[in-house]
């Protein structure tokens, strides 16, 4: 596997890069043996552990992100139920205020 570049420019002190310094920098995962690969490559077992120490460790941020997604369901909820019986005229503006947002996403 190739993992280097040939490096063409190199940035001289004023960081401008000129044509003088070409070199192959080029290198193989040769050096490295499979003991240390398997190091690194977990199996299902290694993958639950992991993912429990990340969660552990977490707990905070993903409480934080459990809380802002109810809140945002509740939200919509309250808000649909609150437009449940309208009238057709606010239905059709409900229809473009939606309509004109996806066209102003889409425009970016």
């Amino acid at each position: 596997m190739y993992l280097g570049a040939n490096v063409e420019h190199e940035a001289t002190e004023d960081g401008k890069y000129d044509g003088s310094h070409r070199e192959d920098e080029s290198e193989t995962l040769s050096d490295i043996d499979d003991e240390e690969v398997d190091l690194y490559i977990h199996d299902e077992e290694g993958k639950h552990i992991k993912k429990i120490l990340w969660e552990t460790t977490n707990r905070e941020y993903l409480e934080e992100q459990a809380a802002k997604e109810a809140a945002a369901v509740a939200n919509k909820k309250a808000f649909e139920e609150k437009f449940e019986n309208c009238s057709e005229d606010i239905l059709a503006a409900r229809e473009l205020v939606a309509s004109s947002t996806e066209a102003v996403a889409k425009s970016k």
